[in-house]
């Protein structure tokens, strides 16, 4: 009940966030959701995929955002469903962009028990997802940069795999990820909701 009361309340925002204002954002929603097969991109990085990669934006207030901080930030607004992974039971650890005292990007990562829609995950693998950055601060590079920031931390915490998967017309989010240093690995398809869960196959692993 929880998860579906949380995916309703931001689903407006949500939409707008992919879709654009309107009656088009409904449109495109149920298109993509419903009626399309749809193509995905499974972006993949290890230790070795950051060599050769800056990762200092002093800059930038990129941090692990406690789900407390999440909390206290996103009473009484509308904010898309990105805002509210860890409501809906998907994530526990979400990093992102501070800006003014607002959380401007935002990330998730899920590792062991936490839901992946596509991907079986190992013990030492992780997967960044639910990636949103607000209409009004994009095409500054912050996504590429926050994430890169994510995986090194992933890194030096053990972790020796990262996935991401983006849907293959977001152009946008595919260009981030190469950026930060993920290459496409694979892609899947789902019918609407429909699709089965994948291990990620790796070259040269068995």
């Amino acid at each position: 009940m929880l998860k579906r009361l949380c995916s309703l309340k931001t689903l407006s925002s949500s939409l707008e966030s992919s879709y654009g204002t309107g009656v088009q954002k409904y449109v495109k929603f149920l298109y993509y959701s419903i009626f399309r097969i749809n193509t995905f991109v499974v972006m993949f990085a290890d230790k070795n995929s950051l060599a050769g990669y800056a990762d200092m934006f002093p800059e930038l207030d990129w941090k692990e955002i406690s789900l407390k901080l999440l909390d206290s930030y996103r009473q009484g607004k509308q904010l898309p469903r990105e805002y509210h992974v860890d409501e809906m039971g998907w994530s526990r650890r979400c990093f992102g962009v501070w800006e003014d005292g607002t959380p401007c990007h935002i990330h998730w990562v899920h590792q062991g028990e936490d839901h992946s829609r596509f991907l079986k995950l190992g013990d030492a693998d992780a997967e960044i997802n639910h990636i949103v950055t607000m209409p009004g601060q994009r095409g500054k590079g912050l996504c590429a940069k926050a994430i890169r920031l994510t995986l090194r931390q992933l890194f030096d915490e053990g972790v020796e795999r990262v996935y991401s998967v983006v849907h293959s017309e977001n152009v946008a989010s595919c260009r981030a990820l190469a950026k930060a240093g993920m290459r496409p690995l694979m892609t899947l398809h789902s019918v609407g909701p429909f699709n089965f869960k994948t291990r990620p196959c790796i070259a040269g692993q068995g």
